[in-house]
């Protein structure tokens, strides 16, 4: 096995140094730019022909194949690499460069605990009395011991912050995470040691974009890092440090198997970023052009303030009430009002869509190619995430839009296809419910069958009987949605446009129907549910010990540690507030008077709850969520594995967006036989699965 790391100039200019060590071996620096060209080829076809380990290896693997492309067209490959020659050459894809096997240690950590380190959303405990916020702030910093690494890009670390924005008598506690899943930091934690961080100054970046990695503005720059990684002795000790690390953090995971489907992937997106997909560019000018001859709004559609004075114009004194902000989630509830609130909603929903088209469009211009990043464990459910700043998954589904893809060229051709109903056909696995089975096998919609219950219609006042999908389908389908992901009553009713009750006696009648929906769901709930009140709102809360995870229906594991230790903290805390709490003084806390002692106590609960609440619809969604991210990825690492080992042209390039999979490919190869493998392999598990698979498509549009 060969350890991996590069050291760059910049996130996408090219690198300047190879760190790699053979096993448990000593750690070798090669300098690219002080090196025969040829000596680097030969290295790179050498870590081909290994296993590779790296820590976050879609990166490290976009250098390699990067670099190999554009020293291959170097004229003289026994000299050193010349700047302004290399520069010149920009964007050479005509090679693919693929290890023999891959170990991620950065996507092994993100598979167990550590996955908590992905993005969050902060947490509050909100409208604390004013008299105790800065005490309560202190506390709860005390009682909920959380590592620094959570916190490792906030200048002040750990701290709960009072935030007065919106109430200064009633002020909210927030915790911010700015968690780092950085090699060296999380060694540092892991290992209790510091580690070398020896960034480079600031000034001596290239100005670059994720999403253009053909960018030569690092050829001004790059002279510097050349010398730096040369001359600088703490430098070059931070570079072998990790390799080191890798080394000890492998041995520390007990030594994981290599080849697993995330980190092969890992090497096919960082491969694939560089290749890119065919766009067609005389379309994206023509469309720019059309975007930007579209009618104008009055107003600035970007301008929080502007938009929401336009809406509030015309708005009745009732639906002012609904304009609390003009995010996408509000405006998209306001759009379906049948007034002229409703009208100017839409509007604004559309001018913004166009400007993210049209910015859309612009990075393609500029780049003559469409380069998707992807993060290989985007999200704890384990699904893929769009990054560099074009996010291939946000790509908008409209076929005018998509036609602008052509994705292939003319010497291959272009496949692929959606799995149909995916969340549908996955939750039938997961809930193995025989009368729902049987309703979806007969060729019903699971969203119409939703939608009986909830708005108490026959079922054609959804699909009539030719198959046309009424206006009261779609409303059913987000509600239908939302189920599967976790919603409750209240939820349904927000979706669905009815009254609590109503969504109550509609969701009992739904799992009366299909019982082991709801079975299915309760024994989730009741895993997660760790502070509850049996005798109802306002009775005592008792505190029941919840599960650490929930596994996919193909065992992969979203952890809930973390969240779970500070519910605890929170419900502790309201057992242990002290005397320092005891303010006589009665206060007015949500049109209730209380003690200061009780609206804390209130305040700490209601945070609990609401964590946990997020906890259990989480953990409802994972199991279908996490199962279609794992059929979808083997699927792409299936394709992936037609391309050769080493250094080769291109056979497959296959890129996997939600519950799509495309690929361009070789003429010659037939992909159908091999998904209609993999699609029956999985029958045994999801028995209603299918994918829509297409050949010779014109673009991503012709699905």
């Amino acid at each position: 096995m060969i350890y991996l790391d590069t050291e760059t100039c910049g996130l996408t200019g090219p690198a300047v140094l190879i760190q790699y060590a053979y096993d448990d071996g000593p750690v070798t620096l090669h300098e690219i730019w002080n090196e025969p060209v040829e000596r680097t080829l030969e290295l790179c076809k050498r870590i081909c022909n290994d296993t590779v380990c790296g820590f976050n290896l879609t990166y490290d693997w976009f250098h390699i194949n990067k670099l190999y492309n554009l020293l291959s067209c170097v004229k003289d490959r026994t000299r050193k690499p010349e700047i302004e020659e290399v520069a010149e050459l920009r964007s050479p894809t005509t090679f693919c460069l693929k290890p023999k096997s891959a170990l991620d240690l950065f996507l092994h950590a993100s598979k167990g605990t550590w996955q908590s380190l992905l993005d969050r959303k902060d947490i509050r405990v909100k409208r604390v009395p004013i008299q105790v916020a800065q005490l309560l702030a202190k506390k709860l910093r005390d009682k909920i011991d959380i590592p620094n690494l959570f916190f490792h890009y906030r200048a002040n670390s750990y701290q709960w912050i009072i935030d007065y924005s919106l109430d200064p008598s009633f002020p909210d506690l927030v915790l911010r995470f700015a968690p780092s899943s950085g090699l060296k930091p999380l060694c540092s934690e892991l290992f209790k040691q510091k580690f070398l961080d020896f960034p480079l100054p600031a000034d001596k970046y290239p100005a670059e974009n994720g999403w253009n990695p053909y960018s030569t503005d690092w050829k001004y720059v790059i002279d510097y890092h050349i010398k730096f990684w040369h001359n600088n002795k703490t430098g070059r000790s931070y570079a072998e440090q990790d390799i080191i690390l890798l080394q000890k953090l492998y041995h520390y995971f007990a030594e994981p198997a290599v080849g697993d489907i995330d980190s092969e992937l890992a090497c096919c997106i960082g491969a694939v970023r560089w290749k890119g997909y065919s766009i067609d560019t005389d379309g994206i000018r023509q469309r720019i052009e059309q975007y930007n001859s579209s009618p104008r709004l009055p107003i600035n559609h970007a301008s929080h303030i502007e938009t929401r004075k336009y809406l509030q114009e015309v708005a009745t004194p009732t639906e002012r009430i609904c304009i609390t902000n003009t995010t996408a989630k509000t405006l998209s509830r306001l759009s379906r009002f049948n007034s002229e609130v409703g009208v100017r909603a839409r509007q604004i929903i559309e001018a913004r869509r166009i400007e993210k088209k049209i910015n859309v469009l612009n990075k393609l211009l500029r780049v003559g190619r469409f380069c998707p990043d992807f993060k290989i464990i985007g999200t704890r459910s384990g699904r893929m995430a769009g990054t560099g700043g074009l996010n291939a998954q946000g790509i908008q589904h409209d076929k005018e839009f998509r036609q602008l893809f052509t994705l292939a060229n003319d010497f291959n051709i272009l496949s692929g296809g959606d799995f149909i109903s995916f969340e549908v056909v996955l939750a039938d696995a997961a809930y193995q419910d025989e009368r729902l089975h049987a309703d979806l096998e007969s060729g019903k919609s699971f969203h119409a069958l939703l939608g009986q219950a909830l708005y108490d219609l026959p079922y054609d006042h959804f699909i009539t009987d030719t198959g046309e999908k009424t206006a009261l389908y779609n409303p059913s389908k987000t509600s239908a949605f939302a189920l599967l992901y976790g919603a409750m009553p209240q939820k349904l009713a927000e979706t669905a446009g009815i009254s609590k009750e109503q969504a109550e006696f509609s969701y009992k009648d739904f799992i009366k129907k299909y019982p082991r929906v709801g079975i299915a769901r309760q024994i989730v709930f009741d895993a997660f549910c760790s502070i509850r009140q049996p005798s109802g709102i306002g009775g005592m809360v008792e505190w029941h010990e919840p599960a650490d995870y929930i596994e996919s229906l193909l065992g992969f594991r979203r952890y809930f540690t973390l969240e779970n230790r500070i519910v605890r903290a929170l419900y502790d805390l309201t057992q242990e507030l002290g005397d320092e709490f005891s303010i006589e003084r009665k206060i007015i806390r949500r049109d209730k008077e209380q003690t200061v002692r009780g609206a804390t106590q209130s305040a700490l609960y209601a945070a609990a709850f609401q964590i946990q609440a997020h906890n259990m619809r989480a953990a409802a969604n994972h199991v279908i969520q996490s199962t279609g991210a794992e059929i979808t990825k083997n699927l792409q690492h299936v394709i992936w594995q037609i391309q050769p080992v080493g250094v080769n042209v291109w056979f497959v390039q296959p890129m996997n967006v939600h519950d799509e999979v495309m690929v361009v490919h070789d003429k010659r190869i037939d992909l159908k036989l091999i998904v209609d493998a993999i699609i029956e392999k999985y029958k045994k598990l999801v028995p209603l699965i299918k994918i829509d698979w297409k050949t010779n498509m014109k673009d991503w549009s012709d699905k």
